[in-house]
């Protein structure tokens, strides 16, 4: 009827070819079609309505792709794809971000899609909407959270680093905000370390310009600034920050007690109550709960918040919960929340990962696959299910490099701007399963990606050998060698030091501390540099008084001090432990076949039993590595021998743990700390007649003393990594070892199954072994162990 009247008027007083009469017909033309007709069934005609998006946070992720097939409104795919991008549901979002059109998006929305691509597998699409929105839009126009979101872009984007400068000076250019400023010299900051060797981090942190109210700016450059070897530079700006904001700023103050958990003044019993429910809070008195009682309470009050808080929070505040709590392998808690309330929707990924874990520890690896599956099709970066798809896919009827097909199919998301396939430049799946199917050399040397390596790469040239052949003809005179992971990786790497040192006119070799007397009684012609060393979750303060390496990168940091580059400077050549066993692998450095390579030569006699050292873990436990570990009462077998003497080399042993082995008549070495005297170790391992157990440092260092080792082989990890996979019973890395598994031994059974049949081959063994001559593998030991 309005129609008509108005087609009408425009007739008479416009003529019937006027442009509104034919706009108006279009009009017509499309609401006629749209129409429901009386014989639609009326189910149809309310998916129309705005209702159809009310309660999106309880629907599953199926029941939202299907609004998709509705003719909603584009505000509405707007809103369902901002709740699918909030919980992390890339894959998803970006289904529902290409049907919305994006001409008239406002800026921050459509930076949201961009980013959502690149945190899918749409990364290349997501570039070419960034290129054009920077080549053709006035970004001085952009309020100044618009210009920080499109810098972030810029630094996640796939672009290459000249044109990330390109795109951040622009910015920079366009903009009168000073915030905008430090925002993007941050980011170019973060691009320029993987790409420039004389970085002055201090011309980016701009200490003597703070801006006291904003803490923000300034607090992302202080662990960058303690790992590059500025730590009082960080501590200036901390403490200016807490003289200002005092307790009351709870970014400033968690950072403030990460740098130094014990920082003067600071008393947590004066925390205001309001900041217990926040999540960085939980995971600052969970880190460091172990410091004091003050941490430990904190903690406790923290997390007791956080379940009153989980009640009533919405969606996504429920999975920002989970995913924390995940963090802090806190499956316990997150199955109490899961169970105690109403059942969340399928979008809540952080569910299917504790599920995954559950089924796992279960030995449930099928459905465990499954779970992580599902959380890594939606969001590929996120490195929890990833790890666990990793471990499962072997348990699951998979290869140990069943994860490569993952990779190749979902990329890594935000991590990878949103490319598929392998990267070995990102994460470590490429390696893994290079060195897990027995591939040594190209597993190792897809490891030459590492930002520290290729940032010496380009500070030394030629003179820095980067998993490449190091020369041995004698043109290379002063070698400096980096120790550049654990304490038991580098007593597995020192089988090579005699070889080198015959080699090369002069050799120094940085390690660890704890090490530097045993290495230098048994290499006197090598000079050894101890360093302390960072590790995350193995140091919480150095108490090392040399200043470390500077102006670098922060993984040289920790593995490096000042007094170690001024030796790298001097040196003809300059490799790292790593590229040791690379060299050893392609032929270069020979293998060492002679037994002992450590020893403090110490003369020993037979005795009546035969001593055997156990060990059933590393101090270090993850929800990870526990996996790999066992306990002490897999060995129950082994107790029940006889003539045999059995010893417990574990470090930091438990009080549970302790009373199982006096009750099982296992030893305990007393007066000798295992976890720090290795001068003390040592002999106690070197008097052994054989040592049993998982690769950690007291099992390397017996096999470096000359103690036959067994590495029992329970778990794929354990068994192919060092059986080149699968293909040989002696170990390929650590010398005087032996892999203890039967061949037929089936993963995907329960662990405790595969436990069980490896303690049977070891028992078996143990019971040949008694019978032969060479009881006591041709060694001699009296050693005054006492109980």
């Amino acid at each position: 009827m309005i129609y008509t009247l108005t087609k009408r008027f425009l007739i008479i007083n416009f003529g019937a070819n006027h442009p509104i009469i034919h706009r108006l017909a279009r009009i017509k033309s499309r609401f006629t079609h749209n129409k429901t007709t009386p014989d639609e069934p009326k189910r149809a005609r309310l998916q129309k309505s705005p209702s159809v998006l009310k309660n999106l946070e309880s629907k599953n992720k199926e029941q939202l792709l299907s609004l998709i097939d509705q003719p909603i409104s584009e505000k509405s795919k707007l809103d369902l794809f901002r709740h699918l991008f909030r919980l992390k549901n890339f894959t998803s979002a970006s289904i529902v971000a290409k049907t919305i059109e994006h001409q008239n998006l406002a800026p921050l929305d459509l930076f949201q899609i961009i980013k959502c691509l690149l945190s899918s597998t749409d990364g290349t699409y997501a570039d070419l909407m960034l290129d054009k929105y920077i080549q053709h839009s006035d970004i001085s126009a952009l309020s100044e959270s618009d210009q920080k979101a499109i810098i972030d872009l810029i630094f996640f984007s796939g672009s290459k680093a000249e044109v990330k400068f390109a795109r951040l000076n622009k910015v920079i250019c366009s903009s009168t905000s000073e915030t905008v400023r430090k925002h993007a010299r941050f980011q170019e900051f973060r691009i320029r370390l993987n790409v420039d060797s004389n970085i002055d981090i201090l011309e980016y942190a701009e200490i003597d310009t703070l801006e006291l109210a904003n803490p923000g700016i300034h607090l992302r450059y202080i662990s960058h600034l303690k790992a590059m070897g500025y730590p009082n530079e960080a501590r200036s700006i901390l403490e200016r920050l807490y003289r200002y904001h005092g307790l009351q700023n709870p970014t400033v103050l968690v950072a403030l007690l990460n740098f130094d958990p014990e920082w003067p003044g600071v008393n947590l019993s004066d925390l205001p109550e309001r900041f217990l429910d926040r999540l960085d809070i939980l995971q600052l008195a969970h880190d460091q709960k172990e410091i004091n009682q003050h941490f430990q309470i904190l903690y406790e009050n923290s997390l007791n918040k956080i379940r009153e808080l989980y009640h009533d929070a919405n969606i996504y505040k429920k999975d920002q919960i989970l995913t924390r709590l995940l963090r802090l392998d806190l499956l316990d808690e997150i199955q109490g929340l899961i169970s105690s309330h109403l059942q969340l929707p399928n979008t809540v990924l952080s569910q299917f990962s504790a599920e995954g874990l559950n089924c796992f520890v279960a030995n449930n690896f099928l459905s465990a696959r499954d779970h992580f599956k599902r959380v890594i099709e939606e969001d590929p970066s996120d490195s929890i299910a990833a790890q666990g798809l990793r471990l499962t896919l072997p348990r699951a009827g998979g290869k140990m490099d069943s994860i490569l097909e993952v990779r190749n199919k979902h990329g890594y998301g935000i991590t990878g701007a949103g490319r598929t396939g392998v990267n070995a430049s990102i994460g470590s799946d490429k390696t893994i399963s290079l060195l897990m199917s027995g591939q040594y050399k190209s597993g190792l040397y897809s490891k030459r990606h590492a930002a520290h390596w290729q940032l010496l790469k380009r500070i030394y040239g030629d003179r820095f050998y980067n998993y490449e052949q190091i020369p041995t003809d004698g043109s290379i005179k002063n070698l400096f060698i980096i120790g550049d992971e654990g304490v038991g990786d580098e007593v597995r790497t020192a089988q090579f030091y005699s070889y080198l040192s015959k080699t090369f006119e002069r050799i120094t070799i940085s390690c660890d501390p704890r090490l530097t007397n045993i290495f230098q009684y048994s290499f006197p012609n090598i000079t050894f540099i101890p360093v302390e060393r960072y590790r995350k979750g193995l140091t919480k303060n150095s108490s090392s008084s040399d200043p470390r390496i500077s102006g670098l990168n922060q993984k040289l940091s920790q593995i490096l001090t000042n007094e170690c580059k001024d030796l790298m400077d001097q040196a003809d050549g300059i490799t790292f432990g790593q590229n040791l066993f690379f060299n050893r692998f392609i032929g270069n450095i020979p293998f060492n076949k002679q037994g002992g390579y450590l020893s403090q030569n110490i003369k020993r006699q037979s005795t009546a039993k035969l001593k055997i050292g156990i060990l059933w873990r590393s101090h270090f436990v993850t929800m990870w590595r526990k996996f790999m570990y066992l306990k002490v009462e897999d060995f129950l077998p082994i107790t029940k021998l006889e003539n045999i003497e059995i010893w417990s080399m574990q470090h930091c042993i438990e009080e549970d743990e302790l009373e199982f082995c006096h009750k099982n008549n296992i030893k305990i070495v007393e007066g000798i700390d295992f976890f720090n005297d290795f001068d003390g170790m040592s002999p106690i391992l070197e008097g052994l007649d054989l040592m049993i157990g998982i690769s950690s440092l007291p099992m390397e260092l017996a096999a470096a003393a000359g103690t036959p080792v067994w590495m029992l082989g329970f778990s794929p990890e354990n068994y192919f990594l060092r059986t080149a996979g699968g293909n040989k019973e002696a170990d390929q890395l650590s010398t005087n070892s032996t892999i203890i598994a039967p061949q037929w031994i089936d993963f995907s059974a329960p662990t405790t199954d595969c436990i069980s049949l490896v303690m049977q081959e070891a028992c078996k063994k143990l019971s040949k072994l008694q019978t032969s001559s060479s009881q006591h593998l041709q060694k001699t030991a009296p050693i005054a162990l006492q109980c």
